[in-house]
């Protein structure tokens, strides 16, 4: 019976007993020196990245990730190799559990101690949309790092105690795009490290099946309420739920990951396959990935994720359609008919629903709800109001959008202008593909499409190649209802799965077409950098008071207001309308010692300063010319910390609020 694992050629008929990657070899012209040089900048990317990861990171995450990197160091090259295969799909669906940021941190680690093993040019292939993340995060590194506002550097233990609790609690714009920009370079180089790897992914596999072996025992831990201090990724939102997170970062990628694994664990349910020399490759017995299988079911229904049981029809109709199209018809009608009798059930008999409804845990409930075409507006209520909100940000910022993983910061705003209700808050766009659109605009999306145009289907055959394929194309139908790999597991598991079912067309490109990308490259980036720089910075986010939005200000600021016209009975002055805007500021600084409170504002070229005495408002009028939205700047001093003065939990640095759009 065939397996997972490949048939391998007579050449690679040792491979139970030596691990045999591919090498891409070095240049001919390249001399030692150069090599080393690369070496270097290598691990001084890596450090930087590391740094970002773990100072984004509480204390747990950051010592365990420490504790990660020297015990690999420690390990034989030969071991190393191995257990950095292993050690991905074993602490894929576990170190999300210490904290936000360790498996990005992990992950990068293996890029770092396998380098030998893949190339930078294995990315050369999403160079398009990786131009487009770069310089975005580039123009928000250029205009938007202030040293002052994050109080650097720290003199005292209480200092970097700040410092930490502002990177992890309130991260800067700057901080958060670069954590962005290395998920999807951990991504990307995970697959180009797994695709000429084939006893690699075999490795991740048997490691994913341990893994997730011990997210089941940890999950039944956290239902049964032993030890709650130890996950802290539960967090009382979602045990008022009664929603599970379980080693996961959150409930929502709880049910993303078991469902797009579920589809490797059946097809690795057989013995196994015979390689060249006739050996029989064993794997996990059925009395071990049975009961496993049936373990993720109901832990998947529990974390109340209704990704999960989307996926779990989606891969049904997958694998119908690759293998089995004339089933496709009779699955949809079962599924129709089990809905209506739902329908039915709660529309005529809704006593017995509502008792039969009580016996489902309360976090699965709203599963068993989704279930329905009457609850179907209930169901994308949320959904709904973030895709309006997409699709308005994009037709505002057609070409390149408001800016890569900048949605959430504008949703407010628009959520307002919609009349939507939601007050201040903000979420990602619920599509990945729509929050493209609106983030990177038309020019995304094309770089996005000519990055996928680069792939096509693997021609390997491997049972695991088509358990990829249909985990693979079920998460891209997932991604019409959110932005999945925003989740590190995810992104690793998505790695995983595009190196076993697809590969890189072979392209032959001419002098003329890459002198072209470089040109259109360099236009593309400064036309980024240029729309970067006037991109509204230097704020936190927003908050509701009394249903007035406002959000606080750092030591600098610029924003973007709305004019109105400005009214006057001269007919000859209606000929070119003009316009003006109010700015309204709030101050709560708590002025000791007589201290003032300045803020400086620039807007047209004009430069007024308003003082603070006391708490209060005010109101400053700026001129609009004959445009209708001005571009303002603010400068502030000085700041003032309400940790210091009021005590509790919040480390920011602030300076006044700015009310409204």
């Amino acid at each position: 019976m065939r397996g997972i694992a490949p048939s391998y050629s007579p050449a690679a008929s040792n491979i139970e007993n030596k691990f045999v990657l591919k090498h891409e070899p070095h240049g001919d012209g390249m001399g030692r020196s150069s090599r080393v040089l690369s070496e270097i900048l290598t691990l001084l990317a890596l450090l930087a990245a590391l740094a970002l990861v773990i100072s984004a990171s509480s204390a747990v995450p950051s010592i365990l990730l420490v504790l990660l990197a020297l015990t690999v160091l420690l390990l034989p090259a030969r071991l190393r190799v191995r257990a950095c295969f292993c050690g991905l799909g074993l602490l894929a669906p576990i170190l999300p559990w210490a904290g936000s940021g360790c498996l990005l941190g992990f992950g990068l680690l293996v890029l770092y101690y396998l380098r030998r093993q893949w190339s930078i040019s294995g990315l050369f292939w999403a160079a398009p949309y990786l131009t487009v993340a770069l310089a975005w995060v580039l123009g928000e590194i250029c205009f938007g790092f202030d040293l002052e506002s994050i109080k650097f550097p720290p003199t005292t233990a209480e200092g970097w105690r700040d410092l930490l609790d502002y990177l992890r609690l309130s991260p800067p714009a700057w901080l958060t795009l670069t954590l962005h920009a290395l998920r999807l370079y951990m991504l990307l180089g995970l697959f180009a490290l797994f695709r000429n790897n084939l006893e690699g992914r075999l490795l991740f596999l048997r490691g994913l099946v341990l893994g997730l072996a011990v997210s089941v025992a940890a999950g039944a831990l956290q239902i049964s309420g032993v030890a709650p201090q130890f996950f802290v990724n539960q967090v009382p939102y979602w045990t008022g739920l009664k929603r599970y997170a379980l080693s996961f970062s959150d409930p929502n990628a709880a049910g993303v990951f078991l469902a797009l694994s579920l589809p490797l664990l059946i097809a690795m349910c057989s013995v196994g396959s015979n390689n060249a020399e006739g050996a029989r490759k064993k794997w996990y017995p059925h009395w071990f990935l049975v009961p496993l299988i049936l373990c993720l079911l109901v832990l998947g229904i529990l974390s109340g994720s209704r990704s999960f049981l989307l996926g779990i029809g989606l891969e049904v109709l997958v694998a119908a359609i690759i293998w089995r199209p004339r089933l496709l018809l009779t699955l949809l009608l079962l599924g129709s008919l089990g809905a209506v009798a739902l329908d039915a059930l709660r529309a005529w008999g809704s006593s017995y629903y509502e008792s039969a409804l009580y016996l489902v845990p309360p976090g699965s409930r709203r599963i068993v709800d989704s279930i329905s075409f009457i609850n179907l507006n209930e169901t994308f209520f949320s959904r709904l109001i973030f895709w309006r909100i997409g699709l308005s940000m994009w037709l505002d910022h057609f070409y390149l959008g408001v800016g890569f993983h900048k949605f959430a910061q504008s949703v407010p705003v628009y959520s307002q202008a919609l009349g939507a209700g939601i007050g201040a808050w903000a979420d990602n766009s619920n599509n990945f593909y729509l929050g493209l659109l609106a983030e990177t605009g038309l020019v995304g999306l094309f770089s996005f499409l000519l990055c996928c145009s680069s792939l096509e289907r693997s021609t390997e055959g491997t049972r695991y190649e088509r358990a990829a394929l249909v985990s693979l194309v079920t998460l891209l139908l997932l991604l019409f209802f959110g932005p999945h790999t925003d989740f590190d597991e995810v992104s690793l598991l998505a790695a995983a799965l595009m190196a076993g079912c697809l590969q890189l067309r072979a392209r032959q490109i001419g002098v003329r077409v890459r002198m072209g990308a470089a040109l259109t490259t360099t236009v593309l980036c400064a036309a980024i950098l240029i729309c970067s720089s006037r991109a509204e910075r230097g704020f936190y986010s927003w908050e509701s008071e009394q249903g007035t939005l406002f959000r606080w200000t750092g030591r600098s600021a610029q924003g973007l207001l709305s004019c109105l016209p400005i009214v006057t009975p001269d007919h000859a002055q209606q000929q070119l309308q003009t316009y003006r805007a109010a700015l309204r500021l709030r101050s709560l600084y708590p002025t000791q010692d007589a201290q003032l409170l300045k803020v400086k504002i620039i807007a047209g070229g004009i430069e007024k300063e308003v003082t603070f005495a006391d708490r209060g408002q005010r109101i400053v009028e700026l001129e609009c010319g004959v445009v209708s939205k001005v571009h303002y700047k603010l400068e502030v001093s000085p700041l003032w910390a309400p940790r210091h003065i009021f005590g509790g939990s919040d480390p920011r640095l602030l300076g006044v609020q700015v009310l409204g759009s």
